[in-house]
C-alpha cells in the first residue's frame, strides 16, 4: 500500500508524519514518501513546501521540532528535500509517484557518486 512506508518490517504511515509536519508553522505543504533502502527496505523522505518568507530549513531543524511532537522516532522521515512546489493531477493533489521516483534516482545517482 503506498500511504505506508515499509522501514525494516514495521509500517509507517505517510498521513500520520504529513498530519505532524503540517503543525510547523514555516511549512506549508508537506507529502512523506517512501524511498529505497538496501537494509531497511525503505525509509522515509519528507518533500516540503515552505512558507514565504520561512528561514532555510534543514533536516535537523525537522528533527528538532519532531522530537516535541507525539510520534516515534522510527517514524522520523530521514531526509528532506524542498521544493517549490508539488507536481500536481489535473484536480489538484500531490502527484507522490512522481516523488517517490524523483528520490529514487536522487539516491541511486548519489550512491554511483561514492
Amino acid at each position: 500500500v503506498k500511504g505506508r512506508i515499509n522501514r525494516g518490517g514495521e509500517n509507517i504511515s505517510s498521513l500520520e508524519v504529513e498530519n505532524i509536519l503540517r503543525r510547523q508553522p514555516d511549512f506549508r505543504e508537506v507529502a512523506v514518501v517512501g524511498m529505497p533502502d538496501p537494509r531497511l527496505t525503505e525509509r522515509a523522505c519528507a518533500y516540503v513546501v515552505l512558507e514565504d518568507g520561512a528561514k532555510k530549513m534543514a533536516l535537523a531543524d525537522m528533527v528538532e521540532f519532531l522530537n516535541g511532537q507525539d510520534i516515534s522516532r522510527f517514524k522520523f522521515p530521514e531526509r528532506l528535500e524542498l521544493l517549490k512546489e508539488f507536481p500536481r493531477t489535473a484536480s489538484g493533489k500531490i502527484r507522490k509517484g512522481i516523488l517517490r521516483k524523483e528520490i529514487a534516482l536522487k539516491i541511486e545517482a548519489e550512491a554511483g557518486q561514492g
